[in-house]
């Protein structure tokens, strides 16, 4: 039995992509393109070792919105530890600006807001 999971926008039919990243991190975030007719395009590669989940990431550029009703919605109140593995990260954590870039390592509190654009790029997650 694996303990490794893929997902990928990759998988699904152009028109149903939008819909299905938007499921994907709806737990965690609610997200917007750059533009009306966008087309989200990402993939995560994920693996539970004992309780932690460790995941890779990789995605087109998108803004990341985590509001109280969805904290309030969603019960995660964990910390994330981020590595940008590439790309850029800019946003609002809970009236923080925060500006991150490869190799540097970002900590998200999921019991606080963010406001967030993430440009082309990927993350190792835990």
């Amino acid at each position: 039995m694996s303990n490794e999971a893929t997902i990928s926008t990759d998988m699904i039919e152009d028109r149903l992509r939008n819909e299905f990243w938007r499921a994907i991190l709806k737990p965690m975030y609610e997200i917007t393109g750059d533009s009306d007719d966008y087309q989200f395009s990402g993939s995560i590669v994920a693996r539970s070792i004992g309780s932690i989940q460790i995941g890779a990431t990789s995605f087109n550029s998108q803004r990341y919105t985590r509001a109280r009703k969805l904290i309030a919605k969603s019960g995660l109140n964990h910390y994330v530890l981020q590595l940008i593995t590439g790309g850029d990260l800019h946003g609002d954590f809970n009236g923080v600006d925060v500006e991150a870039k490869q190799g540097d390592i970002v900590v998200i509190d999921l019991s606080q807001t963010v406001e967030s654009h993430a440009s082309n790029g990927s993350r190792i997650t835990g």
